[in-house]
């Protein structure tokens, strides 16, 4: 939302991209029909509005919030229709989390800290007895954490470093969180890749980072959720 004031330079110079477009190795003349801008968070409610009655929206009042690094955004849904007055970004981004992360242990900075996230598929078995993925889950590995070669010490470290984790999580997360693993696990059914690229698709956390944009890109393809 902070950023709703630039939509007339992107406009323009996306017009201008658009006049000498290529893309792997072929050119495309692209006549502009229509540019729309949505704010951050709008795929996620696009997405899960078509699952919802319009009497549902008609009558309700939903808050989502997204995560970023930098910033922690709000978008606020009244009576299914976009509040910009209270909808807006701050600064308190997940780089905070780390940081409390970091104050709470000894001698770990936010660098460390970030290295150390992992994110992994929920596997579960699907039809044929095949592999297929339930959900998603991302977590500081805290071995990567530990610096103590003695075994006494390494138990200590880890024993500490689990509680600033725990002391943060309860105070920059508040509440139960819904996800978007329903999402994420469509879009990879619908790019079908490899084992291989899906893998590092995941390892990238590209199922929670494009869950936004694939919310809009659903829209306007018409794909059925």
């Amino acid at each position: 939302m902070s950023e709703a004031n630039d939509q007339e330079f992107i406009h323009s110079e996306l017009s201008k991209a658009l006049q000498n477009f290529s893309y792997s190795g072929v050119s495309y003349q692209i006549k502009e029909s229509n540019i729309g801008f949505r704010p951050e968070g709008s795929g996620i409610y696009s997405y899960l509005s078509r699952t919802m009655s319009a009497d549902t929206i008609k009558n309700q009042t939903s808050a989502y919030l997204m995560f970023g690094y930098r910033n922690t955004s709000l978008l606020l849904i009244e009576n299914g229709k976009l509040n910009h007055r209270n909808s807006h970004s701050t600064d308190l981004g997940f780089y905070n989390y780390l940081d409390l992360v970091a104050e709470y242990s000894s001698g770990l900075y936010r660098q460390d800290i970030q290295k150390a996230i992992v994110s992994e598929a929920i596997y579960g078995v699907g039809e044929n007895c095949q592999q297929v993925v339930r959900g998603f889950t991302s977590q500081i590995r805290i071995e990567d954490l530990i610096r103590s070669t003695n075994t006494k010490y390494q138990e200590r470290e880890r024993a500490a470093i689990s509680a600033a984790i725990e002391r943060a999580d309860g105070e920059y997360w508040h509440g139960e969180l819904l996800n978007t693993d329903a999402m994420s696990i469509q879009m990879l059914e619908q790019l079908n890749l490899s084992s291989i690229a899906q893998s590092k698709f995941i390892e990238q956390y590209l199922p929670i980072r494009l869950a936004d944009a694939w919310g809009e890109f659903a829209k306007l393809a018409n794909i059925k959720i």
